[in-house]
């Protein structure tokens, strides 16, 4: 899904997301995760649809955030209260708050940075990083480290963040490590993942990716540095794929026979095994 300029929601792909999708205009921020996806207007007014309970019993009131992941949503409200729905286990999990920033993630878990005085007192000041959920019972999962994190990100079984230092950090399975490493050194600003792989760029404009290259996800295209704008993934059980916009950018990457377009400029026209196949420029 993808909202246009004047916030209007378009959906591709099949499924109730596509089809339930509202008629109006005037959203400002979308987020699709499993078979659901929400909206918030430009008021903060919450609107989700698809095929369970997410869609059926999302909360009232005004929001500035939202993240719908596989089986569960949260929305954080102006005063920093955080509201999760869908899981009871992943609603029961969730901090009291306040909370700042709620990270995307595509699975059964999810992370959050937390407002100053919502860090325990037996904690560093620096550990603004709440995780909650479940790894699904692997092994050789890392613990979430102390920040302080300016931003998180979740895939399958594994999260990553940027520090304020702009350093990169991940944890989780280790599995997710193994055919293409993180980057070990590097500052970054831009930060994305997929259910099996990572991409960040660089404050210097170069794009990284990691994780399992099954299906040739961490191919980086052949595109000078600095030119990307916003990054967006698939996040698919089989390992997604992913793009990176010159321009403002808001959903997800659509199915593999689907162009995603980004406004103003490249568009996303092709894959190969879930690879990225070719990223050209048009003019809107």
């Amino acid at each position: 899904c993808a909202l246009d300029a004047g916030g209007a929601i378009h959906c591709w792909g099949g499924g109730a997301v596509t089809t339930n999708a509202p008629d109006d205009s005037g959203f400002a921020n979308i987020s699709v995760g499993g078979f659901n996806a929400c909206v918030l207007d430009d008021a903060g007014h919450l609107t989700c649809w698809g095929s369970d309970q997410i869609a059926e019993d999302y909360p009232g009131g005004v929001f500035s955030q939202v993240t719908v992941h596989q089986h569960h949503a949260c929305a954080l409200r102006l005063d920093g209260d955080l509201h999760c729905w869908g899981d009871q286990a992943m609603e029961d999990g969730a901090p009291a708050g306040p909370v700042v920033s709620l990270g995307p993630g595509s699975h059964e878990f999810a992370c959050v940075l937390l407002a100053p005085e919502a860090i325990g007192e037996d904690k560093s000041p620096d550990s603004n990083l709440y995780c909650w959920g479940k790894w699904d019972g692997l092994p050789q999962v890392t613990e979430a480290p102390n920040g302080p994190f300016i931003s998180v990100y979740g895939g399958a079984n594994v999260a990553c963040g940027i520090r304020a230092d702009n350093s990169l950090s991940c944890w989780g399975h280790s599995e997710y490590f193994t055919d293409v490493a993180m980057p070990q050194t590097g500052t970054f600003d831009k930060l994305v993942m997929g259910a099996f792989h990572g991409c960040a760029q660089d404050t210097s404009g170069e794009l990284h990716c990691w994780g399992k290259d099954s299906q040739g996800s961490t191919i980086v295209p052949t595109v000078g540095a600095g030119c990307w704008g916003a990054l967006a993934h698939q996040s698919t059980n089989s390992g997604g794929s992913w793009a990176l916009c010159d321009g403002a950018w808001s959903g997800s990457i659509a199915s593999e026979s689907a162009a995603a377009i980004c406004a103003p400029g490249w568009h996303l026209c092709g894959h190969d095994d879930a690879a990225i196949k070719a990223i050209t420029y048009q003019e809107a």
